[in-house]
């Protein structure tokens, strides 16, 4: 069995839920285009320091964290410019998307780009992306942070319906900003993978926008986080009839549940960070991860890709994962490990660029 550090139950949700955006003031221009939607789109200063995540001890299985960090940005090509609007509002306010867009004039593909936990937005993701030629949108999905927010508050996907409304609202201003709402990338990592897959993968639970959907996403880029939700926060709810757990989690995992569009294409990546957890090698149902088999086979197609050589699941296992099951349901995907820490790196900006021009 492998040995693994004995981690906060804080530290393990921070980098569990998500990596951090960059946090960066972006130092464009704001202009003040931003013709108004249904969510009510308006001009704000930039904001995007971060909250800071207090560190307590509790028991909970993971690899050793490494810093989180963004890369240097690669290949910039455009000069830019920038805006912020509100793309949602309910009863935790107003919630601000940052807009990045080449000076230079379009069509452009959208990407919508969104942050883990506990910092955000991506400003520095998404100002690499527009650099290379498309309108980047950048939005803030959550602002509670541990402890106040619990893993069953959390996965009930109530902030995964509210996350997908920056894509509705993205896609209506999308002219405004010179890009072409039917090439919309959906793009996130760490807990950002959990909205941007929600969205991006057609998993809405309850439509809480205040605009509609124009265009299924094209492409979806993934990356670096646990489809499984493995770690052991969650097993009570997983465990608990009377949780919506269990059905976000067969949302995420089951190719059966996705709306996607006939044509789109997925990219999942993970980095040589490996966040995980122990496994038996040959586990049964009752154990952890027989907990979460929502469709009678996950035993045996993670036994089918090794994930259980090792006696460890982690980021890789997931994305091998679902690589597997998205590949058998007919969807052009692609799972690759591209090296490096836990953050985008040049080879995930050459696959978002790949697939947002297509």
């Amino acid at each position: 069995m492998c040995n693994r550090t004995v981690l906060s139950f804080l530290m393990s949700f921070a980098l569990v839920l998500g990596a951090c955006g960059s946090g960066e003031a972006e130092t464009s221009a704001p202009t003040t285009s931003a013709p108004g939607t249904a969510a009510s789109p308006t001009i704000q200063p930039a904001a995007t320091t971060a909250a800071p995540v207090p560190v307590t001890t509790a028991a909970s299985t993971t690899a050793t964290p490494t810093t989180t960090t963004s890369a240097p940005i690669p290949d910039q090509r455009y000069d830019l410019l920038t805006d912020e609007v509100v793309y949602h509002e309910d009863d935790d306010g107003a919630w601000e998307m940052k807009v990045f867009y080449p000076e230079a004039e379009g069509p452009w593909p959208l990407v919508v780009v969104y942050h883990g936990i506990p910092e955000g937005p991506s400003v520095t993701e998404a100002r690499a992306i527009a650099a290379r030629g498309a309108v980047a949108m950048a939005p803030r999905w959550v602002k509670v942070y541990p402890p106040t927010m619990t893993r069953e508050e959390y996965i009930d996907g109530a902030l995964f319906d509210r996350a997908a409304c920056a894509v509705n609202a993205g896609q209506q201003l999308a002219a405004d900003y010179g890009a072409d709402h039917s090439r919309t990338t959906i793009s996130g990592f760490s807990a950002g993978m959990h909205a941007a897959g929600w969205v991006g993968l057609g998993l809405v639970r309850n439509d809480l926008c205040q605009s509609p959907l124009l265009s299924q996403p094209r492409g979806v880029v993934l990356g670096d986080s646990q489809f499984l939700f493995y770690e052991g926060g969650w097993d009570e709810s997983m465990a608990n009839p009377g949780s919506p757990a269990a059905d976000t989690l067969d949302r995420f995992v089951n190719p059966d549940r996705y709306n996607v569009a006939e044509d789109v294409s997925v990219y999942l990546w993970t980095s040589d960070h490996r966040h995980g957890r122990d496994v038996e090698i040959s586990p049964g149902t009752a154990s952890w991860i027989g907990q979460r088999d929502t469709t009678g086979t996950l035993l045996d197609d993670l036994m089918a890709i090794g994930a259980f050589d090792d006696e460890w699941i982690d980021w890789t296992d997931c994305g091998r994962l679902m690589e597997k099951r998205m590949s058998t349901a007919g969807i052009d995907v692609v799972h690759e490990s591209v090296g490096g820490g836990h953050y985008y790196g040049a080879a995930v900006y050459d696959a978002i660029e790949e697939i947002m021009g297509r």
